[in-house]
């Protein structure tokens, strides 16, 4: 069996869905995501040294050095192989938004094997407003838009049998026999909570509030700075690997269409493994 460990890139500019699709493969195929983006919040928040590092390259709209990136990344794949290898399985990996100019291209092409590149884009305007519209449930990050907020209308409403977790679905909240076991599931976020959770631990509260938060760079000032620096620095990519079998490019205007037209290609890709 090929040990080598393989990766799918998803490159695109700032909020063309990277994750939200890499999300969804992961749910189709079984493949794990490596975000160096995610990544680099834990280190902020466990390193002080590095978390500078990141904090400085990324104020402006600019990356985080390459050879911090690299090594993350690497990092990731290497123990991801180890997992994979200890059951004899194939290590995939998919990217998400990585590799961000030529030099980690060149880093990652020597060290594994790139069996797809998926290059999500869309219109400038459609990228600004799916980025300053964006937020994330405080509880299981889930991505939505402000354009249309989930409301009370669109809540499912269960009761929990604590001692047998048998769930039973309501009509309505008022339907609880005990409203300790009441619990609240949402279309966009699928998180399930109790009722009485601890401050910041539920998707919606009971009266239709939404428990959101918006990313601290999903601003039109900003997103303009981190579009040019992907047009700038991560676009050259694009250029190098456009002839490649390996490369697709995807308008994305997130409609289910989208989503499925990535996943049949990668399952052709994939079938090759």
């Amino acid at each position: 069996m090929d040990t080598t460990a393989k990766c799918i890139c998803f490159i695109g500019p700032p909020a063309s869905g990277k994750g939200t699709i890499a999300s969804n493969i992961k749910e189709h195929f079984g493949i794990q995501i490596i975000s160096p983006g995610e990544v680099f919040k834990h280190v902020r928040k466990q390193n002080a040294e590095l978390g500078e590092i990141v904090r400085e390259a990324l104020k402006d709209g600019g990356y985080a050095p390459d050879s911090l990136t690299n090594d993350i990344v690497f990092h990731a794949i290497d123990e991801l192989k180890q997992v994979c290898d200890a059951f004899n399985e194939k290590t995939i990996v998919m990217l998400d938004g990585f590799p961000r100019n030529i030099a980690q291209l060149e880093s990652l092409e020597e060290r594994y094997e790139i069996c797809a590149f998926v290059h999500l884009d869309a219109p400038y305007e459609h990228l600004l407003k799916a980025a300053i519209n964006r937020r994330n449930c405080v509880t299981c990050k889930k991505v939505f838009s402000a354009v249309n907020p989930p409301r009370r209308k669109g809540f499912t409403f269960y009761e929990i049998d604590r001692a047998s977790d048998e769930i039973t679905l309501l009509n309505d909240p008022t339907e609880a026999k005990n409203k300790e076991n009441l619990a609240i599931s949402f279309p966009k976020c699928n998180c399930l909570r109790g009722s009485v959770p601890d401050e910041g631990e539920q998707c919606a509260s009971i009266d239709g509030e939404i428990a959101w938060e918006t990313r601290w760079d999903d601003t039109a000032e900003f997103y303009e700075k981190r579009y040019d620096t992907y047009i700038s620095i991560t676009q050259p990519i694009i250029d190098a690997i456009r002839e490649r079998p390996t490369y697709r490019r995807f308008e994305i205007l997130t409609k289910p269409d989208d989503v499925e037209a990535v996943e049949k290609w990668l399952a052709a890709i994939l079938g090759e493994y």
